[in-house]
């Protein structure tokens, strides 16, 4: 996570949302080791539905993160109502693959010199979708909306 932040050039101004997958009590320690004492990724979850509705689930199954989605391009997605929330008016643009296994893996496409709300809005999407590769797994009770897990998992109903 912290390699992904850095590489999106977010992690001295985001360091809180690089942490929050993996410190259960908020931000972790300073800029100068920011994994020192991480007990590991914390399991979570995603779900999408056919209906363009997005959620977020935290270690112990409770809803976090809800929203919208919108596929805009063959294997691309947006986060339209993330993109808002974060004042921002550009697309928030994650590219995915699935395999044939069901695992299925995220690329936030950063866009060059993001900064302010951009940086803001694609923090959240780094912060949910570089923890994989996520594992799809339908779950009977949810079963109009795909489910992803992370540890990692991912429930896609």
């Amino acid at each position: 996570m912290v390699a992904a932040f850095d590489a999106a050039g977010l992690l001295e101004t985001h360091l809180g949302w690089a942490q929050g997958n993996f410190f259960p009590e908020g931000a972790g320690p300073s800029l100068d080791d920011p994994c020192a004492g991480a007990p590991g990724p914390l399991e979570h979850g995603h779900t999408f539905s056919a209906e363009g509705r997005f959620g977020s689930t935290d270690e112990h199954g409770s809803s976090v993160d809800d929203g919208d989605y919108l596929a805009v391009a063959e294997g691309v997605l947006d986060f339209p109502s993330h993109a808002l929330e974060s004042g921002y008016d550009g697309q928030i643009a994650v590219a995915y693959a699935i395999d044939e296994a069901g695992v299925s893996t995220f690329d936030v496409l950063v866009p060059e010199n993001c900064v302010d709300a951009c940086s803001d809005a694609h923090a959240w999407a780094i912060s949910a979708f570089e923890s994989g590769p996520w594992q799809r797994v339908v779950e009977p009770a949810m079963s109009a909306s795909p489910t992803m897990s992370a540890a990692p998992t991912e429930v896609v109903s």
